[in-house]
């Protein structure tokens, strides 16, 4: 048997990898629009400067958060970059295992794949996340762009695991 037949992959191992690909690029994409607009923010602003963009409703503020979501865990950089790191070795993982289960998987933990990244990168190089999206017109906590693709990256893999074929079958047992 020649070489190329040993490295040749089944239809199905061929659509897995490809999907794995894109959940990948997807991660690669969020964690690079994450740094750009960090890297923009660290260069533009001081620590709790702000301007608006919308006056009163959305608003650019550099802010840095040594905790978790919500302020959680204030102080605890190095244990959450460590737990960050923890996870973002299982999210590779997972990207390649769950993307035979179909693209909204691959999409899913790619998004959470990006966002833990760019998250995990500033806490070791900064010893804090930078955070700085300040949507003032519903009082809610300053996040970025890590935050948003993990929030969204989260729903939509709950959704899937609520009502996905293959998170049914999970749930029945079936798996």
């Amino acid at each position: 048997m020649g070489l190329r037949k040993r490295l040749s992959l089944s239809p199905n191992e061929r659509t897995v990898f490809f999907r794995a690909t894109g959940g990948y690029l997807v991660a690669a994409l969020v964690f690079l629009l994450d740094r750009a607009a960090k890297v923009w923010v660290l260069h533009s602003l001081l620590v709790g400067e702000s301007f608006p963009v919308f006056d009163g409703i959305l608003h650019i503020t550099s802010v840095r958060n040594t905790g978790a979501s919500f302020g959680m865990l204030r102080g605890a950089t190095e244990f959450l970059a460590l737990l960050s790191a923890v996870a973002v070795v299982m999210l590779v993982y997972l990207v390649y295992r769950l993307s035979a289960w179909g693209r909204g998987y691959s999409l899913a933990l790619g998004l959470v794949l990006g966002g833990a990244a760019g998250n995990l990168w500033d806490r070791i190089a900064y010893g804090a996340v930078v955070d700085f999206i300040d949507v003032r017109a519903i009082h809610y906590p300053v996040f970025n762009v890590a935050d948003a693709a993990l929030t969204v990256g989260g729903i939509l893999l709950g959704a899937l695991f609520l009502f996905g074929k293959k998170g049914r079958a999970l749930w029945k047992g079936e798996w």
